[in-house]
């Protein structure tokens, strides 16, 4: 559930996080996961903040002819001097998998998202 790694043609960007991310399979229990986090970018450190995770509620999603068992998840990331950055994110934990990744506004209304329409092994 938590991004570590995105690598694009302009290079790598990491985020490290303090607290073990492990948490974050309990938070349908514990409602929320916050941790300190470092944003490097091609192996140094450019930024730190906090992040948190914020349980919203369970549902189901049907992809294809399969249905999953979901979390609706809120992700708050504040890097020191810039705005926060938004998400809600439907998470399969089932399969391990974010299904739907949507990016907020500062007033949470939808950005931009991106959705699975297909799950398949290979």
């Amino acid at each position: 559930m938590a991004v570590t790694q995105r690598v694009s043609n302009s290079g790598t960007l990491t985020l490290d996080y303090d607290a073990d991310v492990s948490g974050i399979d309990r938070i349908n229990h514990t409602m929320t996961w916050t941790s300190a986090v470092t944003l490097g970018s091609n192996e140094r450190s450019i930024n730190t903040g906090i992040v948190t995770i914020t349980y919203l509620r369970s549902d189901t999603i049907q992809i294809g002819t399969c249905t999953y068992d979901i979390w609706i998840l809120h992700e708050n990331m504040v890097l020191n001097g810039r705005d926060p950055i938004m998400a809600e994110k439907t998470y399969a934990p089932d399969l391990g998998l974010v299904l739907s990744s949507i990016s907020l506004n500062p007033d949470r209304s939808p950005r931009s998202g991106v959705f699975f329409d297909e799950i398949a092994a290979e």
